[in-house]
């Protein structure tokens, strides 16, 4: 809405359109924390190569400096880009229609950082009273077993799927493990002059972080790996995700069996954000905020117009009291926010696997009411 083109010219249209968000929010005394960047690169910049292309570093400060010029007068909290780990992860959501190379995904992974760390910078520089951090997905693996192995494997996975995303900009530089990763598989990244000191000088304010549910990692043994065989799969299944969760050399994710059973019959931890943000406090030492947590489920509308979700009303309640129960042992957390207020769209599952505390009339082929 903001730069439709990317780096061009500025769309009055959707300045306006948020201006007028921004402002009934407010009106209602409720504050804005404001997701600079959720999978929504314009087509344009996809073109040129995306987030391959440094290109899309200037692109994205030029974007900040819109945001922050035109609404840093009323936004104190600022995310930069959500769920950077699940782009790469995921390597479909960010590269339609073609797989990457590993060291495709990590040369973009390592260009969004850089283009973070400006964003901070500018936010410190034109926000005064502006608070900025990172959004990535972030959980605690926990070892399948005590064999040694196994625990290494999750200390491993840790610093592959977490700590990489947050150390990357908190302290500037990338885990040893990762850099250890990067050669057992090839991935030879471009590092240009100035990009990890950015990374160094930017200081966010806070770590927001998204969580549904820590993983658990059994060891696996190392092979050389593609995404060839993901081409066409069914992303909507879980096993689609636990494939792509596989890291040779590293771990696996594997089930647990001392999560909770939900009244629907589904595992879920109700220690995740508990274990996570305890652990995120210990290492980095900022204020959090939980900006994703819930239970997205395919639900169904009864004969009395209600959706009977004792399953999410569960769900959210043991949640959070490990939660309070977190912030009495030392967790840093400022802020919660449950993903969603409404029925959504999901990036893999559409509209039927259904997050909001307000069921939305409408389908995966885009019928309904509204």
């Amino acid at each position: 809405r903001i730069l439709p083109d990317g780096d061009g010219e500025v769309n009055e249209r959707g300045i306006q359109f948020y201006n007028d968000l921004i402002d009934e929010l407010i009106s209602y005394n409720i504050e804005p924390i404001v997701t600079m960047y959720h999978f929504d690169l314009p087509y344009v910049l996809h073109q040129d190569g995306g987030w391959c292309n440094r290109r899309t570093i200037d692109a994205f400060e030029k974007y900040a400096k819109v945001l922050f010029e035109n609404y840093g007068d009323r936004v104190k909290y600022w995310l930069t880009i959500n769920e950077q780990n699940v782009m790469i992860n995921h390597p479909n959501a960010m590269n339609p229609g073609r797989i990457p190379t590993k060291k495709e995904l990590y040369q973009q992974c390592h260009h969004m950082f850089v283009a973070a760390a400006k964003a901070t910078l500018l936010c410190h520089e034109m926000v005064p009273c502006g608070k900025i951090g990172p959004a990535p997905n972030i959980t605690t693996s926990y070892p399948k077993t005590s064999n040694p192995i196994d625990y290494l494997a999750s200390m491993n996975m840790d610093d592959l799927r977490n700590n990489f995303y947050l150390d990357a900009l908190v302290f500037g530089t990338y885990p040893k493990s990762v850099w250890k990763y990067f050669k057992e598989n090839d991935i030879v990244i471009d590092v240009h002059d100035g990009d990890f000191e950015v990374m160094k000088e930017c200081h966010p304010d806070f770590i927001g972080f998204n969580c549904y549910g820590n993983d658990t990692t059994e060891y696996l043994e190392y092979y050389k790996s593609d995404f060839s065989d993901m081409v066409n799969a069914d992303n909507r299944e879980m096993s689609y995700l636990m494939k792509l969760m596989d890291k040779p050399g590293v771990g696996r994710a594997v089930s647990n069996e001392y999560f909770m059973k939900a009244k629907d019959g589904h595992m879920f931890d109700p220690y995740c954000i508990r274990v996570t943000a305890r652990r995120l406090t210990d290492r980095y030492h900022l204020p959090l905020i939980i900006t994703e947590n819930g239970y997205g489920r395919a639900d169904t509308l009864e004969e009395d117009g209600s959706v009977h979700d004792s399953y999410r009303i569960e769900h959210l309640r043991e949640t959070i009291r490990q939660m309070e129960i977190g912030i009495d042992e030392g967790a840093d957390i400022i802020g919660y926010c449950p993903w969603s207020a409404v029925d959504l769209v999901s990036t893999r599952e559409g509209i039927t696997k259904r997050y909001g505390f307000i069921y939305v009339d409408a389908d995966d082929y885009g019928k309904g009411t509204y």
